[in-house]
């Protein structure tokens, strides 16, 4: 079993991107995600600069296993009941899927969309409107996914909202389960404390991203692994029970520092190297 990281764990703000493709390929990393840390400063003028990106990841020999669309501002937008505000952002996601080719992928990472804080109606009529909402932007996501060859990986969120259960994001992949996964975060699932193993068997089949990363069960910490609350023994295994067959992706947060950031990393590969026998 391999694995890889998501650019964020050496997003610093002096740095480029290409300085993190470089240090990844420099230390033996294959496999990334395109994060948005980097990514959301170069959305203006994107396609020119993606292209250039992909031009550097293939030069470097890095594959580009996910790419991860906008969230921050995005999933309340997809969720809000303004029909203005809501085509707007969905057009916005729907140029991601073209800009994840682009990159080199062939999977963008989602967030489900959520309500916004305020809402005229009662609970159970606001569960069944983003239940409906999130159905309806996977629809639309997975025609797009169908033209540019991209698989649309909805990734399970924390909290009480719709597309943090197993059942929940199974029901919006079988919209069109032939370009629409799963993408498990075991961090968010680790925070509702939830059994990681059950979680993961659950959706098993539908499986086409991870993000791995600890936290102490109640805050989104974006840890090194074995520095959280997380059974990573019993997880691993449960990937390898699963016969999980891609890289597992790292999504750990960048440090204060280049120095912080840089042992972050450099922690992640020990404890991964050892869980996975390398």
């Amino acid at each position: 079993m391999e694995y890889g990281f998501d650019t964020g764990i050496l997003y610093l703000k002096d740095r480029e991107l290409k300085d993190a493709l470089e240090l990844f390929a420099d230390r033996g990393v294959r496999y990334i995600e395109h994060g948005m840390d980097f990514l959301r400063e170069l959305e203006e003028d994107a396609e020119r600069k993606f292209r250039e990106i992909s031009e550097i990841t293939e030069s470097l020999g890095l594959y580009v296993v996910q790419v991860h669309a906008p969230y921050i501002g995005v999933y309340e937008k997809l969720g809000d009941m303004d029909e203005e505000i809501y085509r707007k952002t969905l057009k916005r996601m729907l140029r991601w899927v073209r800009y994840t080719s682009i990159l080199g992928s062939n999977n963008m990472i989602v967030h489900p969309a959520e309500l916004p804080k305020t809402i005229e109606m009662s609970f159970v009529d606001a569960v069944e409107f983003c239940r409906r909402r999130n159905l309806e932007v996977a629809r639309e996501l997975s025609k797009a996914g169908e033209e540019y060859g991209v698989t649309i990986s909805f990734e399970n969120e924390y909290g009480l909202k719709f597309g943090c259960s197993p059942e929940d994001l199974i029901e919006i992949v079988q919209v069109n389960p032939d370009i629409l996964g799963i993408c498990f975060d075991v961090g968010h699932a680790n925070i509702r404390q939830l059994n990681l193993v059950s979680f993961l068997k659950k959706i098993s089949r539908f499986l086409t991203a991870t993000h791995l990363h600890d936290n102490n069960g109640v805050s989104d910490e974006h840890l090194p692994p074995m520095m959280g609350s997380i059974n990573w023994r019993e997880l691993i295994i449960g990937f390898k029970e699963i016969g999980y067959s891609k890289p597992l992706i790292l999504e750990v947060g960048s440090g204060k520092n280049y120095m912080t950031s840089l042992n972050r990393f450099e922690i992640s590969r020990m404890v991964l190297d050892t869980l996975l026998g390398k």
